[in-house]
């Protein structure tokens, strides 16, 4: 079977293959995250453009319908960041909106909304000629929590890696239609980063801890845009 793996994968084994996307989880945790997405996805496909689920028989994977679009980071790079931003502003809107109660038991946490736990451009895939959203992938650290974890994501996502662009983030918060305060928001950025670094410790890589020791200190030096 001939595979190709896909950019933009990080911590996982993402391949291109005759039958679909194959995602294959690996490192600390694999399994429970395998599990949540697994779980999830079929219940909020009624909601938001999500990759659909084949059949599949082997445990620590998922094969999913191939997916046609941009991947937003690649937008971003190009300076098309502000279609990305109101895309993801709009998303997270009915992201929160799907019942939580249909997700309790089902994926972990016991917050009043769902979180996708790592959103922001380089789990979005859109439309080449529209712009608009195609898929929200990637969702094994997702969790019923709190409205403010995602919004975070989204601003220190762009305030970290693509600095050039964060005039624009004020799109996102204009197309979300709220905007939490600025303690709320650091806090949560603060919470990123320190969940990144426990990730990175049990891997046991010293360049990836240092790394994100590194990315705690620059975002507890943020100030309010």
């Amino acid at each position: 079977m001939i595979t190709k793996n896909l950019p933009h994968g990080y911590t996982n084994q993402t391949q291109l293959t005759p039958r679909g996307i194959l995602k294959r989880y690996v490192g600390p945790g694999a399994m429970s995250r395998w599990h949540t997405e697994m779980s999830l996805l079929p219940i909020i496909s009624e909601y938001l453009p999500v990759p659909t689920l084949l059949k599949q028989k082997n445990t620590g994977e998922i094969i999913t319908k191939r997916i046609y679009g941009l991947h937003a980071l690649d937008m971003v790079d190009n300076g098309l960041s502000s279609e990305v931003l109101k895309a993801l502003g709009k998303l997270l809107k009915l992201i929160q909106n799907i019942p939580a109660q249909k997700l309790q038991g089902l994926i972990p946490g016991s917050g009043s909304v769902l979180v996708h736990g790592d959103y922001g451009p380089q789990n979005l895939l859109l439309n080449a000629k529209t712009s608009e959203p195609v898929a929200i992938v990637d969702w094994e650290w997702a969790h019923l929590g709190d409205i403010v974890e995602d919004i975070a994501s989204v601003e220190w996502t762009i305030r970290m890696f693509h600095t050039k662009e964060v005039s624009n983030i004020q799109l996102f918060y204009e197309a979300y239609g709220d905007i939490p305060p600025w303690e709320m928001r650091h806090k949560a950025m603060m919470v990123i980063c320190q969940r990144q670094l426990e990730f990175a410790r049990l891997l046991g890589k010293r360049k990836i801890i240092q790394q994100s020791q590194n990315r705690l200190h620059i975002t507890s030096r943020f100030l309010s845009l």
